[in-house]
């Protein structure tokens, strides 16, 4: 269903495009009403799959991604405690470890939105982007040799998702929506 959402929303897109961008002058009204049509069904569409996505996924199961997050701040601790002594190469590959994860999580996009609704999965995801971005620049630090950096990105980079984990565990503890 997924799919066919995004079939439908590209559809839609293309579709409206060529009843709005005519050779002749003047607007095709049906073709772009047909195009909006496919659109917002589209959208319900891509909608209702993750709806089902996020029911289907047992919470604190192998296959959420909530799970994954204290976990991940937990080994971000340990790696910006024990930062100062490990060897840059370790740090770089651990670092990607922890991107990678991250990304992983962003990915899972359509089933937290349902599953924490708009306004929650915001909180979340704009701590979560930030520390990312400050993981990634602990990483280049580390590739250019600049530990004081690296550290430094390292620490707001933790922070960052706690803040994150604690806005999910606020978003939980008074129901996901």
């Amino acid at each position: 269903m997924s799919r066919l959402g995004f079939v439908l929303l590209v559809l839609g897109v293309c579709v409206g495009a060529v009843g709005a961008a005519r050779v002749e002058p003047g607007v095709d009204w049906w073709i772009v009403g047909a195009g909006a049509t496919l659109l917002l069904a589209g959208a319900v569409a891509a909608r209702v799959a993750a709806r089902v996505e996020a029911r289907r996924v047992k919470p604190g199961s192998a296959d959420d991604p909530l799970a994954e997050l204290t976990p991940l701040t937990q080994e971000l601790a340990a790696l910006a405690s024990s930062g100062a002594q490990l060897e840059l190469a370790t740090l770089i590959g651990r670092l990607d470890s922890v991107l990678e994860r991250i990304d992983r999580f962003a990915q899972a996009r359509p089933l937290l939105l349902a599953r924490l609704g708009s306004q929650r999965f915001a909180e979340l995801l704009g701590q979560l982007a930030t520390g990312e971005r400050l993981l990634a620049r602990a990483w280049s630090a580390a590739a250019d040799h600049h530990l004081p950096e690296c550290q430094a990105a390292l620490a707001g980079g933790l922070a960052r998702t706690q803040a994150a984990v604690q806005a999910l565990s606020g978003a939980l503890a008074s129901g996901s929506r």
